[in-house]
């Protein structure tokens, strides 16, 4: 393991088993690493490009959104965003949640979810379209549903309608 040809940041895949105690006595949080690989890294870390250079604006944003891919229908979008007083807010039939949440702009995009659950990140996908990503931070996520799409793994791209 000590030969492992990796670097700060690299992403890796670690299995392994918790430790009574480590060789200072502490235990708490130490892994006895019985393997490790190099990994990918998730879709958003990838390619800083991949937004496209396209920053997440409410004009941007404002309007109805289908998941991406083969079953993707615009008469029946799995959200809609739109400008109300004072917030940008993203209504959508959502699995566990009220049925709209806040949307906040700026350097850290992201769909504002109302407590024990945690904000998920968004990004630009191209001209026409936005990635809803679970929690970066959160390794217990339970999967929200926004529509007919679950956020979960790498998040979902969605397209927009119209």
């Amino acid at each position: 393991m000590g030969d492992a040809d990796f670097a700060a940041g690299d992403y890796v895949f670690i299995t392994g088993e918790i430790a009574d105690a480590s060789f200072c006595q502490q235990g708490q949080g130490t892994l006895v690493v019985q393997d490790i690989k190099k990994a990918e890294p998730p879709a958003h870390d990838r390619d800083p490009a991949r937004a496209g250079g396209i920053a997440l604006t409410a004009d941007y944003l404002i309007g109805e959104w289908v998941a991406k891919g083969v079953d993707a229908d615009c008469a029946s979008p799995d959200f809609a965003n739109r400008q109300s007083p004072g917030a940008l807010v993203l209504e959508a039939e959502m699995g566990g949640h009220d049925n709209d949440a806040g949307i906040i702009l700026g350097n850290y995009p992201r769909l504002d979810l109302d407590e024990p659950r945690q904000d998920l990140p968004m990004e630009a996908r191209g001209p026409d379209g936005v990635a809803i990503l679970r929690p970066a931070t959160d390794a217990a996520y339970d999967p929200l549903t926004i529509g007919s799409a679950s956020i979960a793994g790498d998040g979902i791209v969605f397209v927009r309608c119209g």
